[in-house]
């Protein structure tokens, strides 16, 4: 029964959200710049209606899940298994470990953080209400609960996870398969394998040698990381969609930067350390003063990428990211009659993600600031660690002579590497 209620609550979402791009597309139709008072209470109305909706969808659906799960767990028992496993290793850790596909926003309200009455409440409209008002009463309570001894406002718990959600569909690490660590606490610890496990014929009666795995912690130390947002009076007051728009604009700005640590950070405080500057992934290169991907037979140092991976026992990559150029080099790659050269099956198989985060500037040997690089690894074993709070100041005086408003926005994240063997790098690419 509550799987048929789930599905006709997102059935009944699907006709809300139909309703309320009905009164979008009259505004446009009508080239107006504004809704009228009514459509926008109806627009509000249908919109915090068709999010309660998803979330009670997804409260019961994953409830049935666990449901399900713990019914697994003690059949196996009662078969002789032991059913007392957790769900996952990252279950029992002090973090809250996200895979890709995986929503924060959906984790945090199943964990019951964050004020169910804000239910119906977006990022956008919240991030809107900071600047020119409230218009609703649960806009006006999470103003006044959120704001801080310096006038700032603290982002509710509830619309964190949305947040956060948009901020990795705009991160290349993420689409590559980089896991999010929702930190709780300033500093927090995971474990991670330091040395592979090794097996060994024994002799009998002769002593067995330790081979044991090792493990180390690694430690999120999570880093400040800010951006200001700017936004024009007219902008604000004129646009119907300013609150997707801001929702957005916050995703985007910081998702340069965490791009940009996680695959390049210099790992001087405050910037963490990145794939491609830690020590213990591998390396190959195109050559003392680097070289273009042609001059080196095509594909042949991209495989040699692929080698040394391999040799370090590492899973099969999830991706290969590259500044835009190198994958306009690689699609330009072609035979001796013209024709384009088809990538090795080794190479065709993995996915390749373009960041301008890849810098084409890069010097190798004499080569002058002409090259760059491809990371190459599985990022499954990168993870993100992001603090579950998030500050916001709004910048009036600072940019009122350009009638902006700046939104400063405050976040703590850092970045770690569970398994460094398991990323390389080619470098060198003119």
């Amino acid at each position: 029964m509550k799987g048929t209620e789930a599905i006709q609550m997102r059935r009944d979402r699907t006709v809300l959200i139909a309703d309320a791009k009905a009164i979008l597309d009259k505004v446009q139709a009508e080239e107006r710049k504004t809704m009228t008072t009514d459509e926008e209470k109806r627009f509000d109305k249908l919109h915090a209606e068709a999010e309660r909706l998803l979330a009670s969808a997804e409260r019961i659906e994953l409830h049935e899940t666990r449901e399900r799960q713990a019914a697994e767990r003690w059949l196996a028992n009662k078969r002789g298994g032991t059913g007392t496993e957790p769900e996952t290793a990252e279950d029992t850790g002090d973090g809250l470990v996200l895979s890709r596909g995986e929503s924060a926003a959906t984790r945090l309200r199943t964990l019951g953080l964050g004020d169910e009455s804000y239910q119906g409440l977006t990022l956008g409209n919240f991030l809107r209400s900071i600047v020119l008002g409230p218009r609703t009463d649960t806009e006006k309570r999470a103003l006044s609960e959120g704001t801080d001894s310096a006038g700032g406002f603290t982002v509710p718990t509830q619309l964190l996870g949305e947040s956060i959600d948009k901020l990795r569909a705009a991160t290349t690490v993420f689409k590559a398969g980089a896991r999010t660590v929702l930190l709780n606490t300033d500093k927090t610890s995971i474990a991670r394998l330091a040395t592979d496990p090794t097996a060994t014929w024994k002799v009998e009666n002769a002593q067995l040698s330790d081979n044991s795995p090792t493990f180390e912690r690694i430690v999120f130390d999570a880093q400040s990381l800010m951006s200001i947002v700017l936004l024009s009076r007219e902008v604000l007051e004129d646009s119907v969609n300013i609150e997707r728009m801001l929702a957005q604009g916050f995703a985007g700005a910081f998702a340069v930067k965490l791009d940009a640590a996680a695959l390049l950070g210099s790992g001087t405080p405050p910037e963490p350390q990145g794939i491609f500057g830690a020590s213990g992934i591998g390396s190959v290169s195109m050559g003392a003063a680097g070289a273009t991907l042609a001059a080196t037979s095509g594909y042949a140092k991209i495989v040699d990428l692929m080698q040394a991976l391999a040799d370090a026992n590492a899973a099969p990559p999830t991706a290969l990211i590259m500044a835009p150029r190198t994958q306009a080099q690689i699609a330009k790659l072609a035979d001796t009659t013209t024709q384009p050269l088809n990538p090795p099956a080794m190479v065709a198989a993995i996915p390749q993600m373009v960041t301008t985060t890849i810098p084409v500037n890069q010097v190798v040997g004499g080569s002058g600031a002409v090259c760059s690089s491809i990371i190459a690894g599985d990022f499954s074993q990168l993870y993100v660690g992001i603090r579950t709070q998030m500050r916001i100041e709004v910048l009036k005086e600072r940019y009122a002579d350009y009638l902006q408003y700046g939104l400063l926005c405050y976040m703590r994240a850092d970045v770690q590497l569970a398994h460094p063997a398991s990323f390389a790098k080619l470098i060198g690419i003119i």
